[in-house]
């Protein structure tokens, strides 16, 4: 995926809660790929100079898949997951439903 892609998804994702700049986007990147998270390939853009496209390399994924096994396992644990309900109760606009 192609940076500017990456935060296009990264906040449509998110709706809208999470943004980051290409260059922020840029740094990690080239951090993953040092340490083998991601690997990346220039490729033609078709419309200017060529864009570098990342994935997610075998370590990677199964990094991924690690960090939202064990952040759902926190989330789904009752008191966890009670206090998140006390905390959207808190935030919750007087008009809505339920407030």
């Amino acid at each position: 995926m192609y940076v500017f892609e990456m935060g296009q998804t990264l906040a449509a994702a998110s709706q809208g809660t999470i943004g980051a700049d290409g260059k922020s986007l840029y740094r990690a990147l080239r951090r993953f790929e040092r340490v083998g998270l991601v690997d990346s390939t220039w490729q033609p853009s078709g419309v200017g100079p060529r864009r570098r496209y990342y994935r997610l390399t075998t370590l990677g994924t199964a990094l991924l898949r690690r960090f939202v096994r064990r952040n759902l396992a926190i989330f789904q644990q009752p008191d966890v997951a009670c206090r998140l309900a006390a905390l959207a109760a808190e935030q919750a606009p007087a008009d809505a439903p339920g407030g």
